[in-house]
């Protein structure tokens, strides 16, 4: 078997058809599918997407674990040499059987390619995915070195990459289990750390899907906290093997932002706290915030009178004294 797609689901089955419905019948094309402990009431498990499709795994997890455990579940059931990740709501494009022919027998240990965004239910484009293809542009039509740090450290998602099995098993990478948010992080920077060698390609093989009932539009305190934490690890690695690459700042900075904005500074202060304990420099972090709040309220102050009208009054003024003088 040259590829192992790995699908994680929860409650959304027509999604998870549309996403089986976008992957090529292939001998070479394994998928699995995970469900983590979907509701009956929702879920009709005698028409499960995938039960009659060939080369299609499904398993039924009932103990609860996120995104991150059924992942994991998925993985030690691949026989791939390479492992394709895909949410249950997003789809591949048209491009996708290309991309299969192209790397089957690739000697790189990770490919990023492009993604695209679309609204879940109109398909008109969104900008979820721009930050994403910013670090392809970026590694292609700027700092190639630079960029190339950023991917392997900072492109977050599972999505939109082959991953070599060989280097998940030789290192024993795992997703985080039992988290709210961010479980893919983790694994996402350090596939990135270990890969002996990446490459990049431009096409768009992978879509993206945005609903209001995403996990990343459906904040908790939790999921705010788990955030935090992933991040503070994050920066702590990087440090630690001596990498002057600023990843995670500006994540930080707008995760603290909404979170004052909602008027929450219990969570604010929860938050750095969480932050602390992965050796975040706090007080710095709150200098910044406050620089850019101030920022923010300057753009947003409405100008006065005198400032409106100040050149007009300053020549009426001129006018006057110039005829009493």
């Amino acid at each position: 078997m040259t590829y192992s797609i790995i699908i994680p689901h929860k409650n959304s089955t027509k999604q998870l058809q549309r996403c089986l419905d976008s992957i090529p019948v292939r001998g070479d094309v394994e998928v699995i599918i995970v469900d983590d402990n979907s509701d009956p009431a929702v879920v009709d498990f005698n028409r499960f997407p995938g039960m009659e499709r060939p080369n299609t795994t499904v398993i039924f997890s009932k103990e609860g674990g996120r995104q991150g455990r059924a992942r994991n579940i998925a993985m030690s059931h691949a026989q791939g040499k390479w492992l394709i990740f895909a949410d249950a709501d997003d789809y591949f494009t048209y491009c996708f059987n290309d991309v299969l022919d192209e790397y089957a027998n690739d000697n790189a240990d990770i490919v990023f390619l492009n993604v695209c965004s679309v609204k879940d239910d109109t398909y008109l484009p969104t900008n979820r995915s721009n930050y994403y293809n910013s670090l392809n542009d970026g590694y292609f039509n700027k700092d190639k070195d630079y960029y190339a740090l950023l991917l392997r450290y900072n492109y977050g998602g599972p999505w939109g990459k082959l991953v070599k099995k060989a280097l998940v098993d030789e290192h024993q990478l795992k997703y985080e289990e039992f988290i709210p948010h961010h479980d893919d992080t983790r694994f996402a920077y350090l596939t990135g750390h270990y890969a002996r060698s990446i490459k990049v390609d431009k096409r768009a093989v992978y879509c993206l899907t945005e609903s209001p009932t995403s996990i990343s539009y459906t904040m908790t305190d939790e999921k705010y906290l788990a955030r935090v934490h992933v991040i503070g690890e994050q920066e702590r690695f990087i440090k630690s093997i001596g990498l002057n690459l600023d990843c995670t700042s500006g994540f930080m900075t707008e995760t603290l932002l909404k979170v004052r904005d909602a008027g929450r500074m219990d969570l604010y202060e929860r938050c750095l706290e969480v932050l602390a304990k992965e050796g975040v420099d706090i007080e710095t972090m709150r200098r910044k915030i406050a620089e850019i709040e101030a920022q923010k309220a300057k753009k947003l102050a409405p100008p006065t009178l005198l400032r409106r009208f100040g050149h007009v009054v300053k020549r009426i003024l001129k006018a006057l004294l110039g005829r009493w003088l």
